[in-house]
């Protein structure tokens, strides 16, 4: 229970269930987010045009693609909740 940092088990709409965790032998941050399991699951998932993303990884190098528009709206709003962390 000590290495487990912040547990979210029921989550609602563009918030999934998730959990974060430390592994300390690897000396990692673990992110473990639940696939689709409720009915809010569901509405995410049907959003599901393709959507382009920028991203800053490492720093300084950018990182451009698409993705399914629901589970972007999803990760945004966890990477913003999670940044405190």
């Amino acid at each position: 229970a000590e290495n487990i940092l912040k547990q979210v088990q029921q989550g609602e709409i563009y918030r999934p269930g998730h959990y974060v965790a430390i592994d300390r032998s690897a000396k990692t941050i673990v992110l473990s987010i639940r696939g689709t399991m409720r009915v809010q699951d569901v509405l995410v998932d049907l959003v599901c045009e393709q959507e382009k993303f920028e991203s800053i990884f490492d720093g300084d190098e950018v990182i451009t693609g698409k993705a399914h528009q629901g589970f972007l709206i999803a990760a945004k709003r966890l990477a913003r909740e999670l940044h405190v962390l």
